[in-house]
């Protein structure tokens, strides 16, 4: 789980979130989902900056297997595009939530942040484009101009990128991730290209209005 935060100092941060690990109503609900309990983060060993706050916990099935997890918070700074909405209800029946209006970035800025991540990160990371592809069909997605900013350069080495992963990465880092539904209309080497072919597109489409 990755979250934005701003206005929080490090120690303070730390100190909430450990509050809410160790809360029997965090464990109580982990059993509606057939967990047992959480392994708490080793405070010793997360990494803990002024930027960058990561905590690797494991959920602890009924059957003894741990599950390991993190909860990373980032502060970039100022932030842009975001917009405050109701989570909808099918998410909320599928995880047992009451109705919450929570902060998010819109789409547009959702996705141009995959693309900085795509073109910054030292390996290339299949979730990136898969988030990519399901946000290129938003409205405001749609015919913007996502590679502003970026050097031609770089949007090449996107694409190339793009292109370096193969199905069983993507298979092994996306679709073995996804519900039942989802993981049968995209688990296929067929629906792995169209997802790379639309993203490359996506860049490519910048790049020529560019020149």
């Amino acid at each position: 789980m990755d979250i934005d935060v701003a206005g929080l100092a490090v120690h303070i941060l730390q100190k909430s979130l450990m509050k809410a690990l160790e809360s029997s109503g965090l464990v109580n609900t982990l059993r509606t989902f057939g967990f047992e309990d959480l392994r708490l983060p080793d405070l010793a060993r997360a990494k803990q900056t002024e930027t960058v706050q990561r905590f690797k916990i494991g959920l602890l099935t009924s059957a003894g297997q741990e599950l390991p997890t993190k909860i990373e918070f980032s502060r970039h700074g100022p932030a842009e595009g975001i917009r405050s909405e109701a989570i909808s209800s099918e998410v909320l029946a599928t995880y047992r939530l009451a109705p919450v209006i929570v902060p998010h970035y819109d789409a547009r800025s959702a996705a141009r942040q995959k693309i900085r991540a795509l073109f910054s990160r030292a390996q290339p990371q299949a979730r990136d484009i898969f988030d990519l592809y399901l946000l290129s069909s938003q409205p405001d997605v749609l015919g913007a101009d996502l590679a502003g900013g970026f050097a031609p350069q770089e949007i090449r080495e996107g694409r190339e990128r793009i292109c370096s992963l193969d199905y069983e990465i993507y298979r092994d880092a996306v679709v073995n991730f996804l519900g039942p539904l989802d993981r049968a209309a995209y688990d296929s080497t067929q629906a792995w290209d169209e997802i790379r072919l639309r993203v490359v597109a996506m860049l490519e489409g910048n790049e020529h209005d560019d020149k």
